[in-house]
């Protein structure tokens, strides 16, 4: 008799834990609110400390720090921060009205355009600055009018160019933009080219090590790729069945198509170590932010903004964008949001 009230007791427990592993499964997943405080400035890039730059300054703990490098005519454009505290961006000199990409750290900036300067001078060209890694790599772009853009690769000050590698779909390539670069090197961009209908398409690629490879999701006409992870997961959008322009992430040669319940496009725009993707969705009643996090949704709105948009997400599910707020004239704030 004891043996059969033991093994009575042991059926309970186990009929106990399956029904609330059954109800944590069953459950649905809690929406993600979020903090909001608005910025001074349009932010476009943040670390996993919370470090946000944009425009000319840092915003670090409720502060701002200007970045002002020397011979500035207009104010610098800050477009990325790693988690070392080091920024990338883009200044307008004073003499030659020209945008040149420069590296911030420990109060010193460096250049981008210090390779070849006599033939850079001649030719005119811009350099652009938008992404540092953990390790210091930085990815750009070159621009000199009437010609292609032209991206590359700095580390340790060398230049890798990128190259439009074969198969690109356009009647006239525009030229080769990188867009993301994880820790490992990977880097993620799109190919530009003019269409039949003189409208721009673009087609999106990984490159590591010289090899490229094309991201475009099965019945897609174009792809265009925003960011990639720690783990090699990328996060895009580009023009779906229907002309729709749908988000999407790739991951172990699979795509996944994000679509929020109601809206009427979506885009993707970045992505966290986590796998949590950041983006943006067009409804009938305005424009919303996302975030998806395993296979749920949550809305990302600045309240009594019109519209908000997107741009970055830290591991931390920090998120940051800009938005329309029409109660103060006609006026795009930025934000960050931060998870409660």
């Amino acid at each position: 008799m004891k043996d059969s009230g033991k093994k009575t007791k042991m059926v309970l427990a186990i009929m106990i834990i399956c029904v609330s592993l059954l109800s944590a499964l069953t459950s649905p997943a809690i929406a993600v609110e979020y903090e909001y405080t608005e910025l001074k400035m349009l932010p476009e890039g943040i670390n996993n400390n919370g470090d946000v730059v944009g425009g000319g300054f840092l915003y670090r703990a409720g502060e701002y720090i200007e970045i002002l490098p020397p011979q500035m005519n207009v104010a610098a454009g800050l477009h990325d921060i790693n988690d070392g505290g080091v920024i990338v961006g883009s200044r307008v000199e004073d003499d030659t009205g020209r945008c040149k990409g420069f590296i911030y750290r420990d109060g010193k900036y460096t250049e981008l355009c210090g390779w070849m300067p006599l033939l850079f001078n001649q030719l005119r060209r811009e350099t652009f600055a938008d992404r540092i890694n953990n390790r210091g790599v930085v990815i750009g772009y070159l621009f000199q009018p009437s010609h292609l853009y032209k991206g590359f690769i700095f580390n340790n000050s060398l230049y890798t160019m990128l190259r439009i590698p074969l198969g690109w779909p356009g009647i006239l390539p525009l030229g080769i933009l990188p867009a993301d670069i994880n820790d490992k090197g990977v880097v993620v961009g799109n190919v530009l080219s003019l269409n039949s209908n003189l409208g721009t398409d673009s087609k999106g690629f990984i490159y590591y090590l010289g090899i490229y490879w094309w991201l475009l999701p099965p019945g897609y006409r174009t792809s265009s790729i925003k960011g990639i992870n720690n783990k090699g997961m990328v996060v895009g959008d580009g023009e779906g069945a229907n002309g729709l322009n749908k988000a999407f992430v790739y991951s172990g040669g699979k795509y996944i198509e994000l679509f929020p319940e109601g809206s009427q496009k979506s885009f993707g725009s970045d992505i966290n170590d986590n796998g949590d993707v950041a983006g943006t969705a067009f409804y009938s009643d305005g424009v919303r932010g996302f975030l998806y996090r395993n296979g749920e949704y949550s809305e990302i709105a600045v309240p009594g903004w019109n519209d908000t948009f997107v741009t970055k997400i830290n591991n931390s599910g920090i998120v940051i964008g800009y938005g329309l707020d029409t109660r103060v004239g006609y006026t795009y704030k930025g934000f960050i949001a931060i998870p409660k």
